[in-house]
């Protein structure tokens, strides 16, 4: 048995007092395993009531975000609903056909026919002809008319999302033999989006499921131990979904807060339990009870627990400096799955523990627990890690270096109808207005302006196809609907519009052009202005919060360090793995959020292992080594959980999600082994005690002094 005075926890920092907060954890952990029913049944308090909450959550959500605040567009937008009253509101297209002999079908009888469609559907304030009637290629007699019949309704466009099903359902009711009617409009390009993200969600758990439980049967050893983080995922996903109800209650948030949240529930979930119950079994083997085990565990990891969910909070708060309510709504709902995945772990898991005792080990894979024991691999690892660092860093640095090759010419691109599955209906009916009409006519271009005449320059623009929609309304302003000869997601039609706005720059008046492409371009510069803000922030913030938990200024660095190179590395590869140069405008930010979250995680739970054996009195080689044979394993199938769950977004029908998926299993495959495992280590053997030089020299001396001490 080890001495109380001996253990790790109370050696503490280098002046000799305890680490900070381990004593108001060996506190918490003291009166969880005094009365563990009592906080189970508290946790099941919460869970109860979190469903009730969690339940209305989804009914709040929209695509709201894309449209950046105080930008151009969204002075366009809000100024023709101000000015232009017959286009106040959410502008919407009812894609009319017609078949037989009777061209009226199409015309004013189709204008006709959708404003009796509309007539007790709430919300429609005008009903009006966007474009004439076309026939297909050839003309002959029996093939369809199509029009183009828009109308405007009332709410703001994520409220306008959540009607698109009465909208449509209006039309087809009133569709008949010879005349059809289809909704089309950018939210219904965003509600399609949202409803196949839902589905490629659900399809990806099901594909990912059976490989994630075989990995994390293997890294737990009993099929018991591998139901715990399941579990504490479940618990954090709902009170975290019932939190996220609460805060979006007034303003609202976007559909993929779920997306975020549900990655980190289910991400620290695995983390937090594998690092428990792998220090839990080693603590069982030294002390006399179970309570005191699970007292020392989480004196210790509940400490590098803490200290990780705090790191990874703050750090993913930068993300609200986009200024995207998209952006925001991720950083809320990936802060509120991990602080609440860090309660969790520190009073519901130890509790659960508690109660289960032995049984935590039943049905055990024998053949598994005895690999784990002897755990041959990772002495093999550590002994070249620390025999050979200075080759170890080399080589690792080299193929991360090679991997990132292509991160200095990728760009930023923004698809919305042409990433739609081929097949599906609204890429179809997109497809067919592009060729009845023009590639542009699904996402006109708004120009709104109180210069008059307009410049004559306007019409020799090379992209422009055709003008409908001329508009006189308040205080002299005019609006014009600009049909490109390219798709409204397409880089020349983001192109086009700067050309459109450096045109009227320097004349009277005032003029604002918005649409679709509009609100694209502004998305893209503002991502492109802030991101280089947000990559600092984040550094700067999670460096700090590592600095004074680790005491430590070099390691926090190294860190840093590692981790944009495992990001680097996953961009240059995923580039490679989708040519054309160009990711989705949201996958490389948010990438580096949940990869330098995790990574903190592992970053920790190793450090703080190696600062354990450093201040137990062994020399730094020794250390390092006793340390990765302890952390590597549950670091490396921890990630490569995480890994099979991402993997299945491969499978998504929409492209940035593919990107996203494979670009965070690479990362977190390349940030459990080759960074954490061999990095990282080596060069804590090459920098010895200046690891843990904090202000001033005398700290590592300290730090080896008070080793030694402890250890006579």
């Amino acid at each position: 048995m080890l001495d109380r005075e001996t253990l790790p926890y109370r050696s503490g920092v280098e002046d000799g007092r305890r680490p900070v907060g381990s004593g108001l954890l060996e506190r918490l952990a003291t009166r969880v395993v005094a009365r563990p029913r009592t906080v189970l049944a508290g946790w099941g308090m919460a869970l109860a009531i979190g469903a009730v909450l969690a339940s209305g959550l989804f009914g709040q959500l929209a695509n709201r975000g894309f449209l950046v605040s105080g930008s151009e567009s969204d002075h366009a937008a809000r100024t023709l609903s101000r000015e232009i009253p017959r286009q106040r509101g959410t502008p919407l297209v009812a894609i009319v056909r017609g078949r037989g002999r009777d061209a009226n079908l199409i015309g004013g009888a189709g204008v006709a026919a959708v404003r009796r469609a509309l007539r007790d559907v709430p919300g429609v304030l005008s009903v009006e002809p966007n474009g004439t009637a076309l026939q297909h290629r050839g003309g002959s007699i029996g093939t369809p008319q199509l029009m183009l019949v828009s109308f405007h309704v009332a709410p703001e466009p994520a409220e306008a999302e959540q009607r698109v099903p009465d909208y449509r359902a209006a039309l087809e009711r009133a569709s008949t033999g010879t005349l059809k009617m289809r909704l089309f409009g950018n939210v219904v390009v965003t509600d399609r989006f949202a409803a196949i993200a839902r589905d490629d969600l659900k399809r990806a758990e099901r594909i990912a499921f059976p490989f994630t439980l075989v990995v994390l049967l293997v890294a737990f050893v009993s099929a018991v131990a591998a139901a715990l983080p399941l579990v504490l995922a479940a618990v954090v996903l709902v009170v975290t979904f019932a939190c996220l109800f609460l805060l979006g209650h007034d303003g609202g948030l976007s559909v993929f807060v779920t997306n975020t949240s549900s990655i980190l529930a289910l991400a620290l979930s695995i983390d937090f339990a594998l690092f428990v119950i792998t220090r839990l079994r080693e603590e069982r083997l030294v002390q006399d009870s179970l309570e005191r085990a699970i007292v020392r565990t989480m004196t210790t990891t509940g400490r590098a627990i803490a200290l990780s969910a705090l790191t990874i909070a703050t750090a993913l708060l930068a993300l609200f400096v986009v200024g995207i309510e998209l952006f925001s709504s991720m950083a809320i709902g990936a802060t509120a799955a991990t602080l609440v995945a860090a309660l969790a772990a520190l009073t519901l898991l130890p509790a659960l523990l508690c109660v289960l005792g032995p049984r935590v080990d039943w049905l055990k894979i024998d053949g598994v627990a005895r690999a784990a024991r002897r755990a041959r691999l990772w002495h093999r690892l550590a002994d070249v890690v620390t025999r050979r660092p200075g080759a170890c860093i080399v080589a690792v640095a080299a193929v991360l270096l090679i991997a990132a090759a292509p991160v200095r010419s990728f760009h930023l691109g923004l698809h919305s109808v042409s990433s739609l599955p081929a097949g599906d209906e609204v890429r179809g009916d997109a497809d067919t207005i592009a060729r009845l009409f023009f590639p542009g006519a699904p996402g006109p271009v708004t120009l709104l302006t109180t210069h008059r005449p307009i410049p004559p320059a306007l019409w020799r623009e090379p992209a422009l196809a055709q003008t409908t929609g001329e508009t006189d309304g308040r205080h002299g302003w005019f609006s014009l609907r600009l049909v490109l000869k390219t798709r409204p997601d397409a880089p020349a039609s983001r192109r086009a519009v700067a050309r459109v706005r450096r045109l009227f720059a320097h004349r009277s008046g005032r003029t604002y052009v918005g649409g679709p492409s509009a609100a694209a371009l502004d998305l893209l510069d503002r991502l492109h202005t802030r991101t280089p803000w947000v990559v600092a922030l984040t550094i700067a913030t999670g460096a700090l919060i590592l600095c004074a938990g680790l005491r430590s200024i070099v390691i926090p660095l190294k860190a840093v360090l590692g981790t944009l190179l495992s990001v680097a590395a996953t961009i240059g590869i995923v580039l490679r793995l989708f040519p054309g140069g160009e990711l989705e405008f949201f996958v490389p930010l948010l990438l580096f959020a949940i990869v330098f979250g995790l990574s903190v995680d592992y970053e920790v739970f190793l450090l703080s292992r190696i600062r354990e054996a450093v201040l137990e009195g062994r020399s730094n080689a020794e250390a390092v080594r006793e340390g990765l044979i302890r952390s590597a394993r549950p670091i490396t199938l921890a990630g490569i959980a995480l890994a099979t769950v991402f993997i299945g977004l491969a499978t998504s029908g929409l492209l940035a999600f593919r990107q996203l998926g494979v670009g965070l299993a690479i990362a977190i495959v390349l940030d459990v082994t080759l960074v954490r495992c061999v990095l990282v280590p080596a060069g804590v053997v090459l920098l010895g005690r200046w690891n843990w030089w904090f202000f001033d020299s005398r700290s590592a001396a300290q730090v080896g002094r008070r080793g030694s001490r402890t250890a006579r």
